[in-house]
């Protein structure tokens, strides 16, 4: 019986046993890193946020809310 989570079965064939990565046609069927968000961030002050943000240049940091300074120290 075909298993629907893999789209060649002929790739998979004779791994009886192991761990088969399926092909996943989500976004297209590119692979996707995802992020995990650890939290280490949220546990810094604000004034430990924009002593980061001074040591990497950004600039406008200094009126950002602490979210708005975590957003932009991970994904700026």
């Amino acid at each position: 019986m075909p298993n629907a989570s893999i789209r060649s079965e002929k790739m998979y064939a004779g791994r009886a046993g192991t761990s088969a990565v399926s092909n996943s046609t989500r976004n297209g069927g590119r692979a996707t890193a995802r992020r995990v968000d650890t939290g280490s961030y949220y546990d810094w002050s604000v004034s430990q946020l924009k002593k980061r943000a001074k040591e990497l240049g950004m600039s406008g940091y200094s009126t950002l809310t602490k979210e708005d300074l975590i957003f932009r120290l991970r994904y700026c």
